[in-house]
């Protein structure tokens, strides 16, 4: 019924129609990047959608920056101050992020499956929705969780280390680490 000129012209329509959807949705993810991934400079710093895995953080001031939707899986920040970060819907896998102070930072929806977390001060953070599976939570600071200081809802917790009591007793840490403790601006 249909020649072979006719499959081959539908074959070219259908592969066609695929490189120009290919394209235009490559084209609309680097206009909602920023025009510059620059860890540089006065924070607060904007990183949103910024490919940062394997970049040099550790000169970068990243209290208050925004990380919305960021690739930083494996990044070293440990013991950084990270205040009032929003990592909402960024990718942390795998991230070192002992000791870091996490206070009242956004990380709604964000991928922190695998990372280390321990000692971690997550007061007043904002981790509903997020991917904590197999992460080590171990004496980190979550007192309040879902009482209005970290909220955990429906965030994904298998495998993950949490501290001692925080599933049963959500203020087992009520006065905060000493590690915690916010000392200047």
């Amino acid at each position: 019924m249909f020649g072979p000129w006719a499959i081959g012209a539908a074959i070219l329509v259908v592969l066609g129609t695929v490189a120009w959807v290919a394209s235009a949705t490559a084209a609309a993810r680097r206009a909602a990047a920023p025009a510059t991934c620059e860890i540089a400079g006065p924070g607060p710093l904007n990183l949103d959608g910024c490919d940062l895995r394997g970049a040099d953080l550790d000169k970068a001031n990243l209290v208050r920056a925004s990380l919305v939707g960021a690739q930083l899986d494996g990044a070293q920040l440990q013991n950084r101050d990270l205040r009032g970060v929003n990592a909402a819907g960024a990718s942390l896998a795998g991230a070192e992020l002992s000791g870091a102070r996490l206070n009242g930072a956004e990380l709604e929806g964000a991928d922190l499956q695998g990372s280390d977390l321990r000692g971690a001060c997550l007061r007043g953070a904002d981790l509903r929705d997020a991917d904590l599976r197999w992460s080590n939570l171990q004496d980190a600071d979550l007192a309040g969780a879902d009482l209005g200081g970290a909220s955990l809802t429906g965030a994904r917790l298998t495998g993950a280390s949490m501290p001692t009591g925080a599933a049963r007793n959500p203020t087992a840490t009520a006065s905060p680490k000493p590690s915690c403790l916010i000392t200047g601006s």
